[in-house]
């Protein structure tokens, strides 16, 4: 894939943002981080969402309980201009996966992961638009 990926990445840790964020940017892609604050969301999130389009958004639970996380997918598919969403977790509850990994543009990567794995899965979304 020749153009490069804006990516926006959920997260509420400062070292895990920049760990994150330096990865991804590495591998090329364009990185912009929503902090996640109880205070913040959910209206900073559909705010960010509202001002810019990305090619994927990437809901973690990295110091966020997990009972916001389908929160955040429901609203990246609502305000994400058709997304790709990636979940990244290390924690899921039961029926999580086969619920929310059927819908379109959807995947799942556990933590700890691979960058290798995480990178594969941004581009297989990201290629769904050309399909």
């Amino acid at each position: 894939m020749n153009k490069s990926l804006n990516i926006l990445l959920i997260i509420n840790d400062d070292n895990m943002n920049e760990l994150m964020t330096e990865g991804l940017e590495s591998h090329g892609f364009k990185v912009e981080a929503f902090t996640f604050t109880l205070s913040s969301f959910p209206q900073g999130l559909i705010d960010i969402l509202n001002k810019k389009k990305y090619d994927i958004i990437i809901p973690t639970n990295f110091y966020i309980p997990f009972q916001y996380v389908p929160q955040q997918i429901e609203i990246a598919k609502a305000y994400g201009n058709d997304a790709g969403i990636i979940v990244l977790s290390g924690y899921v509850e039961e029926g999580f996966i086969e619920k929310y990994t059927q819908l379109p543009k959807m995947a799942f990567v556990k933590s700890p992961f691979s960058w290798k794995h995480l990178f594969a899965t941004i581009y297989e979304l990201s290629n769904k638009d050309n399909e």
